[in-house]
């Protein structure tokens, strides 16, 4: 059984300046664990909303790597493979007399097998809506048919869905523009912290309705904002990077490199667009740690490998 408050400190340890969000979860964990949820839908469903690089796809693996001993261990579905209404059919295979009936769907019975699955579906807002409908079955019934006809059961599932559907209008505040019908003079970046956090959770919330409909949204459990993050939650992050990157270096190999990440995130914290996606996955932002720190090690037979990322969010 697990222990909520060892949970929740494993977590935030995992996860910086998000504690709603490790809340939501850490709360959901332990229902799950003590059998009190409804045995007909998922153990929790959650959408993660929030400027971009703050963790929102991050936290499910995270929890995955608390779980199951590896982040690794998540079904993650990138959505902007699902633009067009026939995409889905890679989700659950194309049904009998269509091309592609024989090809193995993506969902099969064997990766949801596991008690506590965790299945992200990240970008959520770059589907399309065909995807909506089979997410409607999976939140509602917490089941699904593959083309062949196969039950898959998400009962033991946690849901957890990313999505990026406000970015511009968090954009657009967050580059000094007015607040509301105040006068011009009232700015964003005058606020404090908490007020602008209140402020960009008003927005995307408002945002997320005027996008999915409400049947979809009434399914979800959860629907969280994640905050942006201050400066000592940069540094946090830049101390959590410099323990990986410990782990994984050949001792002075490493000393060089290191140096440039307090300079790189005292450069780009300022920039509310980006925030701190993990440095190890991106090659653009964060004044490109990736191919500045050497993350991505070679492995045999393949021209590059290393640790897997935490993808958008």
């Amino acid at each position: 059984m697990f222990k909520a408050q060892e949970l929740r400190d494993q977590l935030k340890r995992e996860l910086i300046g998000q504690d709603r969000a490790v809340d939501a979860v850490v709360r959901a964990v332990v229902v799950a664990d003590l059998g009190i949820c409804d045995p007909k839908r998922p153990l929790g469903t959650f959408l993660f909303l929030g400027p971009t690089g703050t963790g929102k796809s991050q936290i499910g693996r995270s929890l995955a790597k608390v779980l199951h001993g590896d982040e690794s261990e998540v079904v993650a579905i990138n959505c902007t493979e699902f633009k067009n209404p026939h995409d889905v059919a890679k989700l659950v295979g194309a049904p009998p007399g269509y091309v592609g009936h024989e090809q193995p769907p993506f969902l099969t019975p064997e990766k949801l097998e596991k008690r506590l699955t965790i299945i992200i579906f990240e970008e959520l807002e770059k589907a399309d809506r065909a995807l909506y409908d089979l997410l409607l079955q999976i939140l509602e019934r917490g089941e699904l048919k593959t083309g062949r006809g196969v039950d898959l059961n998400f009962n033991h599932c946690f849901i957890m869905m990313t999505s990026n559907v406000c970015a511009k209008e968090v954009d657009d505040i967050t580059k000094n523009a007015g607040i509301g019908f105040g006068p011009p003079s009232q700015k964003f970046e005058l606020l404090d912290r908490d007020a602008a956090d209140e402020k960009i959770q008003t927005i995307c919330i408002s945002a997320v309705e005027d996008f999915f409909s409400p049947e979809f949204i009434n399914r979800i459990d959860e629907i969280i904002t994640f905050n942006r993050l201050k400066d000592d939650q940069l540094l946090a992050i830049r101390q959590v990077l410099a323990r990986y990157a410990g782990k994984i270096g050949d001792g002075r190999r490493w000393n060089g490199h290191l140096r440039c990440v307090q300079e790189i995130l005292d450069r780009e914290r300022n920039q509310p667009a980006l925030w701190c996606t993990p440095a190890k996955t991106r090659g653009s932002g964060i004044s490109g740690i990736s191919t500045r720190l050497p993350y991505r090690r070679k492995r045999p037979g393949s021209q590059s490998g290393g640790p897997r990322g935490s993808g958008e969010g």
